[in-house]
This record gives C-alpha cells, sequence and structure tokens, in this order.
C-alpha cells in the first residue's frame, strides 16, 4: 500500500494560515486512496465545512461568504460494509432553500443518462406526504467525472435544463443537472476559470502528493481538502473501509463495461438486420425494418 510517511496525529485539520502542517508539508509519493474515489471524497467534505463551501461556490457560482449554511443530508455509516448499500452521493441542503447532490462517476455507464435523470427527481422529491408543494425546493445534480458519459461536443462543465425546445426559453432553473468532466479542463471557459473549477480538477486529478499540494494553495477550502485527505490516509480503519470501497468501485466498473459491450454489440446487430430487411424489400420503412430486427434479436435471447 503506497502511504505517505505520516503521523495520525500529527495533522492540523483547522487550516487557518497560509501555510500547510508539518505532516502535509513531509508526505510524498503517490496518493493511493484520491479524491476521486467517492468515498474518500465525501469523507472530506463531511470533515471540511470550508472545503465544503468553497467546492459547491465553485460549482454553482455563489459567493463564499453568501454561504450561511449547509446540512448534510446523507452521511455515511462508515461501519457499515455493504457499500452496494450506502449513497456514496453527497447531498446537502444549502442555506435551506436549495439542494445539492454532487456524484462522483469514474467508470463508463451505458445508462448514465436515465440513472442521472433518477438522481436528480429523487433529490427533488424532498417533501412528505401531505406537504404543500411550495416546499419543494431548487435542486441541481452534480456529476463529477473523467469519462465521456454521452455523445455530446466536449465541454468542461455543462449545465442542463429543461426548456422549449421551439423557443429555447427554460420551463424552469430550479431543476438542473451539471457535469464536471475533468480531462476537458484545457477547453474551460472563462466562467469556469473566473469559478476557480480548472483548479478544482488539479485537485481531483492530483496522483501524488506532491502535485496535490501543488494544487490546493489557491484558497483555504482546497488546502483543508488536503489536510483531511492525508488524516484519512494516516487512519488504518478508514484505509480498510477505502480499499474495499475501491475493490467494489472496480468490480461494478468491470460489470459496466461488459454491459456497455454488449448493448454496442446489439444495437450493431439490429442495425445490420434492419438493413439487410430493407434491401430486400424497398417498401419497409426503417422503422419497420428496425422494430423486425429488434423481435427477432429478442427472440434468440
Amino acid at each position: 500500500m503506497n502511504n505517505p510517511n505520516i503521523s495520525s496525529n500529527s495533522v492540523n485539520l483547522s487550516v487557518k494560515n497560509t501555510e500547510f502542517s508539518t505532516a502535509l508539508v513531509a508526505a510524498t509519493g503517490p496518493i493511493r486512496y484520491r479524491l476521486t474515489n467517492d468515498l474518500m471524497c465525501h469523507l472530506v467534505l463531511t470533515k471540511g465545512e470550508c472545503a465544503c463551501k468553497y467546492l459547491i461556490s465553485a460549482l454553482i457560482g455563489i459567493k463564499v461568504n453568501d454561504i450561511k449554511s449547509i446540512k448534510l443530508l446523507n452521511p455515511i455509516d462508515i461501519g457499515r460494509y455493504e457499500f452496494k448499500e450506502i449513497e456514496m452521493d453527497f447531498k446537502v441542503v444549502l442555506n435551506n432553500e436549495e439542494i445539492i447532490d454532487i456524484e462522483l462517476q469514474m467508470y463508463k455507464d451505458a445508462y448514465w443518462i436515465k440513472r442521472s435523470l433518477l438522481y436528480l427527481g429523487r433529490a427533488y422529491d424532498s417533501i412528505g406526504s401531505g406537504e404543500p408543494y411550495g416546499n419543494l425546493k431548487s435542486t441541481t445534480f452534480i456529476a463529477i467525472t473523467d469519462q465521456n458519459l454521452y455523445t455530446a461536443r466536449p465541454e468542461f462543465y455543462a449545465r442542463y435544463q429543461l426548456l422549449n425546445v421551439k423557443t429555447l426559453e427554460p420551463y424552469t432553473t430550479i431543476y438542473n443537472i451539471n457535469v464536471l468532466n475533468l480531462q476537458y479542463k484545457d477547453i474551460a471557459t472563462g466562467e469556469d476559470i473566473d469559478s476557480e473549477l480548472p483548479k478544482w480538477a488539479d485537485i481531483f486529478m492530483a496522483t501524488t502528493w506532491e502535485e496535490l499540494k501543488e494544487a490546493c494553495t489557491f484558497n483555504e477550502g482546497a488546502k483543508e481538502v488536503a489536510e483531511i485527505m492525508l488524516q484519512v490516509a494516516a487512519d488504518q480503519s478508514l484505509r480498510t473501509y477505502l480499499e474495499a470501497h475501491e475493490k467494489y468501485l472496480h468490480s461494478v466498473a468491470s460489470l459496466n463495461e461488459q454491459m456497455t459491450s454488449a448493448n454496442e454489440q446489439m444495437e450493431s446487430m439490429k442495425a445490420n438486420l434492419a438493413k439487410y430487411f430493407m434491401d430486400n424489400d424497398p417498401r419497409l420503412s426503417s422503422e419497420d425494418a428496425m422494430s423486425m430486427a429488434l423481435s427477432i434479436l429478442e427472440k434468440k435471447e
């Protein structure tokens, strides 16, 4: 295991000054569990109020000083081993008026769009039976990824809303999906740069303690991220859970890769069959040919 040369009781979590703790200054080498590990990210944002405020500020474009309160809606019970049963997204109520749900997506998923819509819907559905609809809060689901989750043009930070397809006028501004794609940092817009999102991308993508320290100098929240990551890395019990969770993530990624490959093969076979039908019967519409092809493939299954 690649652990830095650190002491678990020497980490300064407050990070009130402009310097790193002595332990972090001394930390070198590969980071075993990076911020792209969703359990590590959840632990950091839960332990670090300053880190949480600065990251949310960058992601939704609000000044740090305007963040008056953050209420965590899904704290993790770290003692549970069944990680598939734990919500690893980081879901909060901001200033008692807006729900922010942050999800790390570090593997390909053939059903990502449908899943992201489900996550947004679940986060938005925040009222109990009999409560007035006026109590529903503005909700933004934010995915942080290093994958091409859909076939859209490359974009560093994409923002999506419901809109009128003719006039492009928003239907509402309280139901949002944002996607931060770490691999496209080089095409960040001026607005992204002003929000310091490329700097946060560097933190997520850091693979060594040297890279992390270099990336975390631009504000107090970023420094707190590095300090808490060091604290977690020094905690043997937390490392055990991180290792178990990482194994689970690798299994999920492998399964999703297999499903994606199977879906691609199915689509290719369906297209080839539909073309065969249309070549042999010009009267067939493309829709009918695809329907016939799908019917045959379903019978084969």
